[in-house]
């Protein structure tokens, strides 16, 4: 007979309710097509800014506000994927 040892791998540590439920609405939302930020709110705070830094009198054709909310949105995603693996 061949003795083959097992090596047991430890199953992953369970998750609470709470964690099952923050990784079902992180599923939701990473596979949702739509931005997270809601568009008005986001062109209002565009409009905010600029407005403060630059001036009156500028603005912003709807196809420019999207491309800056897609890369503010992917800022906001890599810096919080940063930040869970410091907390991890």
């Amino acid at each position: 007979m061949s003795s083959q040892s097992a090596v047991s791998v430890p199953a992953p540590p369970k998750m609470t309710l709470k964690e099952k439920r923050m990784a079902r609405e992180i599923k939701k939302y990473q596979q949702s097509p739509h931005t997270f930020l809601p568009r008005a709110t986001f062109r209002r705070l565009v409009s905010s800014v600029t407005e403060e830094q630059c001036g009156a009198g500028i603005r912003f054709n709807s196809e420019s506000i999207k491309a800056l909310q897609m890369a503010a949105e992917d800022e906001i995603t890599t810096v919080f994927q940063g930040s869970n693996i410091v907390a991890n």
